[in-house]
């Protein structure tokens, strides 16, 4: 199970044999923005334990937004592909 630690609302998880994948929405915690489309977390279990963090812009108040979230087995899930 996924936890989010900042930016994003979880929509669904995938957890397979060799990778995850984590649908998310991103969120302003500042302003509390919730973007209507959603995004998705790759991540490659267990060859790799942590990935580069990307975020995002706020179109609501224009601050810049880290997102995290953290896998149950305490590996960070980023490479975020948004479609």
């Amino acid at each position: 199970m996924a936890e989010v630690v900042e930016g994003a609302s979880l929509v669904g998880e995938f957890q397979g044999a060799y990778a995850n994948v984590i649908t998310y929405k991103q969120r302003c915690d500042a302003c509390g923005y919730l973007a209507p489309r959603n995004s998705f977390a790759f991540s490659m279990l267990p060859s790799e334990a942590s990935y580069d963090i990307e975020g995002f812009l706020c179109p609501g108040c224009a601050k810049y937004q880290a997102v995290r979230i953290r896998l149950e087995t305490g590996r960070w899930a980023t490479g975020f592909r948004e479609y």
